[in-house]
């Protein structure tokens, strides 16, 4: 039951590590399209003169890719968040489950003490039985020797 669970929490943290690396890659290329097109418009500032209204246009695109950019970031923010949290919950629980195989050590070497003194109350049982019909041989023996002795 433990492996499974084990098991479980590892598939999950994997899957949010998958999401969040899938976020990172988002954000980095996003990170690069934005500074590319920042480039992009920088060098066109500086090398042709535009109409305001071009001006105006290839502001609003700078604008809305910083927007888009910034989404992009908290997307990241929160799966990293994320992970760290899923982290810190698959840490507690690897924690739990290593107590929970101690106890079954410690369970299991009560246990084998616990066979070892069951085996010893046998041997004493099987022992005393072994003496009691030792006893009763050499009382019946006796007794018969001291009757045949009467007659």
């Amino acid at each position: 039951m433990q492996d499974l669970e084990v098991k479980r929490i590892t598939n999950e943290l994997q899957q949010h590590k998958d999401i969040v690396n899938q976020y990172k890659v988002h954000a980095s290329d996003m990170d690069k399209c934005t500074s590319r097109l920042q480039e992009q418009n920088q060098e066109l500032f500086l090398s042709s003169e535009h109409s305001p209204y071009q001006n105006q246009q290839i502001q609003n695109e700078l604008e809305i890719l910083k927007i888009e950019l910034n989404d992009s970031n908290r997307m990241k923010n929160y799966w990293e968040d994320q992970t760290h949290i899923n982290f810190r919950e698959c840490n507690e629980k690897y924690a739990e489950i290593d107590g929970l195989e101690q106890q079954i050590k410690q369970l299991q070497s009560d246990n084998f003490g616990l066979i070892n003194t069951i085996r010893e109350i046998e041997n004493n049982q099987n022992q005393m039985a072994l003496q009691q019909q030792r006893h009763n041989n050499h009382r019946n023996f006796y007794t018969r020797n001291r009757q045949s002795q009467r007659y």
